[in-house]
């Protein structure tokens, strides 16, 4: 008796199987189908059709002492479409078949769910669809996958006949499909039962009536099964220039412990120079962990490439490390003796060690060991000298070097020379300081008929207090002879200004 019931369980699992390929099968019969928004936009499936690479991803786990462990998962599915259309755009939408929630992703929107994410191939005509199981669901389950893609038509919309003046507003093709990602635990005690209560017979694929059956979950194989997967946690990695940055590279079909023949982590500068490394630091049964530091400028990118032992297969993965722009310091990109400036490094405290250097050469002239801002008087001995304004965070350049110049104070000069009848009024400007205190007009060399008298209450110190106005009267030195004459200013230091001449009113 029991030789029966084992063939016509045999008949029945073949029965499923054969009733799996049947409902597998895309559905033909909406080919010239024409569906209407209500808004001036009709769906049009014609000259666009959309192909799923896989009709269901699958991940086997077993639960063990320390919580759920994956064994293998189909992690991707590519989904090409094709047909006389632009600007594609794509539309999952994942329903849990036993609690009927539903999670939409969009192609241009990046997806906020930690488990499914896009990645649209536009040279391929395809999108990357990746999912990794949530482990806390500790139990087999289901999800069916609805793919919708929207084309435009290529061709002129004014010559497509039949449609109505509203409906060349905007032609879009859509078309669908579906495919369905499964989560089977191989040692769960009643694996057939909970599969078939959460998955309605049309939506099962092949792969997950052999998975079901109680023959295959006994000879469940060690050996990985499947084309090597690997997925960076984070594609992107953003840091502070030259601090420490991990990244967790998932491998699905390979355990990198015993699995792999080479593992090659491979690091491209660009530019060469900034100092960016990455290396492996930890391996688990699925997993690498991958750490390093974080390039000053540009950015670095991060390869990795594994070969399993078994057969010789291979996977490549990358992602790229960019450093967070800092500031730019706030300086003087000009100083003058004797005058005191604030240099602002403008770099984060967290928990870093940031310092700043005013170097002349290579001789520390002042500094900032915080990288707080600090203040800088150059003296007059350094006046046509360059100064370089360097930060660094752990010991480490961070970007460019800047460059400060100390420039002698300009000339005086004689702003304005105002007629008043029998005087003048004379406007002088000087600048800088001499042995510390401000730099003046002190006298002028006069060619003329003239003489003058400083106007001290009319002084004035401008906001940078290293910029002096003057006003002096000037009068005939002999009443009898023609109110002319040449002048030049000399400040405390002893530069003269440019001449100027005053010929009367």
């Amino acid at each position: 008796m029991s030789v029966v019931r084992t063939k016509k369980a045999i008949e029945i699992y073949f029965i499923l199987y054969l009733a799996a390929l049947v409902f597998l099968i895309p559905d033909g019969r909406n080919t010239n189908k024409q569906e209407s928004s209500g808004e001036g936009i009709q769906f049009i499936t014609p000259k666009f059709a959309l192909f799923p690479e896989k009709t269901n991803l699958t991940c086997r786990l077993i639960m063990d002492s320390t919580g759920p462990r994956i064994l293998s998962i189909d992690s991707v599915n590519r989904i090409y479409y094709s047909g006389d259309v632009e600007d594609v755009k794509f539309e999952f939408i994942i329903e849990d078949q036993f609690l009927k929630q539903n999670l939409v992703l969009t192609s241009d929107i990046k997806p906020r769910s930690r488990f499914f994410r896009l990645e649209k191939e536009g040279e391929h005509q395809s999108i990357l669809f990746y999912w990794v199981p949530p482990l806390n669901e500790r139990q087999n389950k289901t999800y069916l996958v609805r793919v919708n893609a929207y084309g435009s038509s290529r061709t002129d919309l004014a010559n497509t006949k039949g449609l109505s003046d509203a409906g060349r507003v905007k032609q879009i093709y859509k078309v669908t499909q579906q495919f369905s990602l499964l989560m089977i635990y191989v040692n769960d005690p009643q694996p057939t039962q909970q599969i078939t209560q959460q998955l309605p017979l049309q939506l099962l694929g092949i792969d997950t009536l052999f998975r079901s059956l109680p023959q295959f979950q006994q000879q469940t194989s060690s050996v990985p099964i499947g084309p090597i997967q690997l997925l960076p946690d984070k594609r992107e990695i953003n840091a502070i220039a030259y601090q420490q940055w991990t990244n967790t590279v998932y491998i699905n079909n390979a355990n990198p412990i015993k699995d792999l023949s080479k593992i090659d982590l491979r690091v491209r500068l660009e530019p060469q120079d900034n100092r960016g490394v990455a290396e492996i630091l930890d391996k688990g049964e699925n997993k690498f962990i991958i750490h390093g530091k974080t390039p000053s400028t540009g950015r670095m990118v991060v390869e990795l490439a594994v070969v399993r032992k078994y057969d010789n297969a291979d996977a490549l993965t990358r992602f790229t490390v960019t450093p967070t722009p800092f500031e730019q310091p706030d300086f003087p990109k000009i100083m003058y003796p004797e005058q005191r400036y604030t240099f602002d490094p403008k770099m984060p405290l967290l928990g870093i060690e940031p310092k700043a250097y005013l170097k002349e050469g290579n001789i520390i002239r002042a500094k900032s060991n915080q990288g707080e801002k600090f203040v800088f008087t150059p003296e007059i001995t350094d006046t046509g000298k360059v100064f370089t304004f360097e930060r660094y965070i752990d010991n480490e350049l961070l970007g460019e070097k800047h460059f400060t110049r100390v420039l002698n104070y300009p000339d005086p000069i004689i702003y304005e020379i105002i007629y008043m009848g029998q005087t003048a009024e004379v406007i002088t400007q000087s600048y800088g300081f001499k042995d510390k205190e401000r730099n003046e007009v002190v006298d002028f060399i006069i060619e003329g008929n003239a003489k003058w008298q400083d106007m001290r209450g009319k002084m004035t110190i401008l906001q940078d207090k290293a910029t002096v106005i003057q006003h002096f009267r000037f009068e005939a030195k002999n009443p009898s002879r023609p109110f002319q004459f040449k002048i030049q200013a000399v400040d405390k230091r002893g530069n003269l200004s440019l001449p100027k001449t005053y010929r009367g009113g």
